[in-house]
């Protein structure tokens, strides 16, 4: 079993020390870190991968994705994933903060609740089907505008471009789940301070009503608000995240499963086997023993 802890990596700046938003290659980033990043780790930023030629495996989440060239990958904020040291993949990659795109409120949409990045079970990758011309024009404009020196409207410029980068991949998808609902601004306010206080309590076992309390919101509200926007319950939410997080620890960590139990809330381990069968169909143990080869 793996015996290293789950480290994670917040975003590195390259040459432009103003935007939390750099382009590279792919070969370009393992030739930095490879002794890291053919490793699992969790990224604390937002990463989208192009790839334009070779193959291998790509692991997102214990789930493998096989790649062919022309493949869009979209890997998500506290994911965790894991470059194939066997593949010979290669093509620009686009890394940004949540905090950069996210300015106003209007992005969040595009952001939290289309499906590129916002599915925690997928595997976030797609195949490129249209001409790929206008993918290199931006990818390219994105590198150049980056070496140029900060002045007032670099960030719009940048943002202008990942937006379209975004937009295009999505039209790729043909999916415009926050196009297709009639959201309200305060609704996705309440959906990201949800989402927010989730990750931050997450092994505190709160319920529905906690979250609502904290909100300070109805839990009938919030129930709306979930559905509205996600097409979910909290309850669901909430589970789905608590078993994302379970899988991480089984498979990334040598602890025991009483002390993963322990980590993420459980008052009593047999509770938590019977969540995790009841959710994922296997127990913790059998789990555990059919993806650690993964890492």
């Amino acid at each position: 079993m793996p015996v290293n802890d789950l480290v994670t990596y917040g975003f590195r700046y390259g040459l432009n020390t103003k935007q939390e938003i750099n382009v590279s290659a792919i070969s370009g980033r393992l030739n930095f870190d490879s002794a890291h990043l053919f490793r699992p780790h969790r990224i604390d930023f937002n990463l989208m991968i192009w790839v334009k030629e070779g193959s291998g495996v790509h692991f997102i989440d214990f789930k493998p994705v096989k790649i062919e060239p022309g493949m869009l990958l979209f890997i998500g904020r506290g994911k965790v994933h894991s470059f194939d040291p066997d593949g010979d993949y290669d093509g620009p990659s686009v890394v940004f903060t949540d905090e950069f795109f996210c300015s106003e409120e209007r992005n969040m949409g595009l952001l939290y609740y289309s499906d590129l990045f916002n599915n925690p079970f997928g595997l976030n990758s797609q195949r490129m089907i249209a001409d790929s011309s206008l993918f290199s024009f931006i990818f390219k404009e994105l590198k150049n505008e980056i070496k140029k020196p900060f002045d007032p409207y670099q960030y719009r410029i940048l943002h202008n471009y990942l937006n379209n980068l975004l937009l295009l991949s999505i039209r790729e998808r043909d999916v415009m789940v926050f196009d297709n609902r009639n959201l309200s601004g305060k609704d996705l306010e309440y959906i990201t301070a949800f989402k927010q206080l989730l990750e931050t309590n997450l092994t505190k076992r709160l319920s529905v009503v906690d979250y609502a309390e904290i909100l300070n919101i109805t839990e009938r509200k919030l129930q709306r608000v979930t559905f509205n926007v996600l097409g979910k319950s909290p309850k669901v939410i909430i589970d789905e995240r608590l078993i994302l997080e379970a899988k991480r620890l089984l498979v990334l960590k040598s602890d025991q499963i009483r002390q993963i139990s322990d980590q993420l809330g459980f008052s009593e381990v047999t509770n938590f086997v019977k969540f995790f069968k009841k959710t994922v169909g296997l127990t913790p143990s059998v789990f555990r023993k059919k993806n650690y080869k993964i890492v």
